[in-house]
């Protein structure tokens, strides 16, 4: 499960930083 919560920070980040 920790794989998955880092996956979705990495997302998030991204969409924040392309935002």
């Amino acid at each position: 499960m920790f794989h998955l919560n880092f996956f979705y920070n990495c997302r998030v980040f991204q969409l924040f930083e392309k935002q």
